[in-house]
């Protein structure tokens, strides 16, 4: 066997042995998440991202939470709120959480209306969607 030969076959060992952990690794991704019966994550090729998605939805959970705490009036001015409540709306109707997606678009709604929104009202819809996310997290 040539030097090239054994250099080729090595590279070949060392990917198969990656390969290998990977898929071990996405196994034990997927065997975390079994209780999550809506959808077959092992066998679903969005698995990794809808993973990636509740992994951000936590973060987003401790930002709505952050603003609902504070005590402050929601408003269509806080870019980092409209962001988060938009990125849920989106994100969550693309991965299969239609309820999430909607109370977040209603939240988002109310905050760019044109006409100021009742802050009862936009305490109630951040609160649906807090309770959404949990209810998705558990």
């Amino acid at each position: 066997m040539t030097v090239r030969h054994c250099q080729q076959a090595m590279i070949l060992a060392l990917y198969k042995r990656l390969e290998r952990r990977l898929h071990q690794a996405a196994a034990a991704m997927a065997a975390s998440w079994q209780h999550d019966r809506k959808f077959k994550i092992s066998s679903d090729p969005f698995s990794p991202l809808r993973l990636r998605f509740l992994t951000r939805c936590r973060d987003h959970l401790a930002t709505l939470k952050a603003v609902k705490h504070s005590g402050g009036a929601l408003a269509a001015t806080d870019d980092a709120l409209v962001r988060t409540v938009h990125s849920l709306s989106g994100a969550g109707g693309t991965f299969g959480f239609h309820e999430l997606s909607e109370r977040a678009y209603r939240l988002e709604t109310l905050l760019l209306a044109e006409t100021k929104a009742d802050p009862v009202e936009l305490g109630a819809a951040l609160d649906a969607l807090i309770q959404q996310i949990e209810i998705v997290l558990e």
